[in-house]
């Protein structure tokens, strides 16, 4: 437990210091510069509808296996009520993200 809350201390110390950069220098896109120029092509369009399903039925299969379980067992507590219920919105708008792309095809590789 004790290394959970290191780890968790440790990024949000990452994370404000990462802001900080970004407001000083007013620039937030300049700490990402050295992402090849190929991956926004990658994440922007191509191939676009069959990640987007994806990325929903991994939400989804993470509630059937993680949180039906706990639920089934009984004696659920209010902060597993909560992360059933975020895991499923979270589900849910992304397979809201996925229906948006039905008009394309499953290997689009233009945007």
């Amino acid at each position: 437990m004790r290394g959970i809350r290191l780890s968790h201390g440790v990024f949000a110390v990452t994370m404000i210091a990462l802001g900080a950069i970004g407001l000083v220098k007013g620039d937030f896109a300049q700490m990402w510069q050295p992402v090849p120029k190929f991956v926004p092509a990658v994440v922007v369009g191509v191939l676009a509808r069959l990640a987007a399903a994806l990325a929903a039925l991994q939400i989804w299969m993470f509630l059937v296996l993680v949180w039906l379980p706990v639920l089934a067992k009984g004696n659920i507590s209010p902060f597993d009520w909560a992360e059933l219920l975020t895991t499923w919105v979270i589900g849910s708008g992304a397979w809201v993200v996925a229906d948006s792309y039905r008009e394309r095809p499953w290997f689009a590789v233009k945007p």
